[in-house]
């Protein structure tokens, strides 16, 4: 284990995860990035690691690093890269909504896998939380990404917890993506018995009290989003509006174009000539 400080915290790393880490982070002086996965269950400790490394990746690049390099939607992730400077790091929370080959035809998904296969000459690093590698889209796996974080989650005996037993974070495995680690991807959920490292991480918590208080209403703000009803009525409400809009554009090229009338268009739409005009007014509000 090596000693690490940064920004007065102090904690330790394996020592050969942070050598091949250094090698990495070294060679983005020669117009190259870093993606690499940090992966595990929920609950074992990845946003805690994220934020340690890109921490210390930071300080090694000579840039900031706060609550304000964490996103959990994809197109603010995009938005906050582009705008950033060379050497920034990024770190995209919580993923597995946003990056599961499931939906990697889906338009944003697209757009990121797009964007990581051009990017490379802005130099940045790019940190993605996820409970499984394989998740991801292949060309992630197969061409960009350096390597993958497993964290690892389990519950041991512990005579001072009232059940007899306690859940232990704090366990990795690094996997190079070499070809071990990419012939795993085709197996969903499995992993090389091949590894670079197997250590442990300190339960150190690098952000300030105000940084981990506004990273805190982030999340909760970006779940309140996806799952209020509030938002998705808000949603459907935009939709609603944008379809209306067109369906009054429409109507009134056709109007325009072919000369009919409201009477006509009522004829066809079984609605009477008020209702037609009304409803044209309406949606032009």
């Amino acid at each position: 284990m090596v000693m690490v400080v940064v920004d007065n915290n102090t904690w330790y790393e394996d020592a050969r995860f942070k050598s091949n880490l250094d090698i990495y982070l070294n060679n983005m002086e020669d117009n190259d990035d870093l993606v690499f996965v940090l992966d595990g269950p929920e609950g074992a400790g990845k946003s805690l690691r994220a934020r340690q490394i890109g921490k210390y990746c930071a300080d090694k690049l000579g840039t900031k690093f706060s609550d304000e390099n964490i996103h959990f939607q994809l197109q603010e992730y995009l938005d906050f890269s582009l705008e950033s400077p060379e050497y920034t790091v990024c770190v995209l929370d919580e993923a597995r909504n946003v990056l599961n080959k499931k939906s990697s035809n889906s338009k944003i998904n697209k757009k990121f896998t797009n964007y990581i296969s051009e990017c490379r000459k802005k130099r940045q690093v790019h940190i993605l939380c996820i409970p499984a590698f394989h998740d991801l889209d292949k060309y992630i796996v197969l061409w960009r990404m350096k390597f993958v974080v497993h964290i690892i989650k389990s519950i041991e005996k512990d005579s001072s917890k009232w059940s007899g037993y306690a859940l232990k974070r704090g366990t990795f495995k690094l996997f190079m993506n070499d070809d071990y680690l990419k012939d795993s991807y085709g197996y969903p959920y499995r992993y090389p018995k091949r590894y670079e490292s197997y250590g442990q991480f300190s339960d150190v918590e690098v952000f300030s009290k105000k940084e981990i208080k506004l990273y805190d209403e982030k999340k909760d703000s970006n779940m309140f989003e996806k799952y209020h009803s509030t938002s998705e009525e808000e949603q459907l409400n935009k939709r609603e509006k944008m379809w209306k809009t067109r369906w009054c554009k429409l109507v009134t090229g056709i109007i325009t174009d072919t000369k009919l009338k409201y009477e006509d268009i009522g004829q066809y739409c079984a609605m009477d000539t008020t209702t037609v005009r009304t409803n044209l007014v309406q949606s032009q509000k």
